[in-house]
């Protein structure tokens, strides 16, 4: 695998590039979260940067701007049945791609990478962008917050 401190002009020729997704709700929060980052990581180091969410009006842009933008459609709450749909279609998305690294951004999509994590050999990374539970919620949805965000 390429390191991420080499400069892209020292990228063997024998080594194939890291390839990441990072999984995002919206197309909104994806642009300006991820978009320049997952440039610069193919430009700097050729990592094979890749992004997931939500279909929306940015998704087309940042293809164009030469990113793999994936459309996963993720509940923003835990609504089971949801889940469910969304997680089949992250096995799908994570067995036919081969990721070496699955980056998540929220606590939904946390938790459905931890899950998806088995289907594959990526490592996983989570990042918190503020907690999704709060004071006013029922106390079962906010422990199952609490408890994804723990675990």
């Amino acid at each position: 695998m390429t390191v991420l401190s080499e400069p892209r002009s020292g990228h063997r020729s024998d080594r194939r590039s890291i390839k990441v997704l990072d999984l995002i709700n919206t197309s909104a929060s994806a642009k300006e979260l991820l978009l320049d980052r997952a440039l610069r990581l193919g430009d700097q180091y050729g990592v094979d940067a890749h992004i997931a969410c939500s279909n929306g009006p940015y998704v087309e842009p940042m293809r164009e701007r030469g990113v793999t933008v994936h459309v996963l459609e993720t509940p923003r709450r835990m609504r089971p049945f949801a889940l469910a749909g969304a997680y089949a279609d992250l096995a799908r998305l994570v067995r036919r791609e081969g990721f070496d690294i699955l980056h998540s951004h929220g606590s939904v999509l946390g938790l459905l990478t931890r899950l998806a994590r088995p289907l594959s050999k990526a490592r996983i990374v989570h990042t918190v962008h503020g907690f999704h539970f709060h004071e006013g919620m029922g106390t079962v949805e906010s422990g199952a917050y609490e408890w994804v965000e723990r675990t």
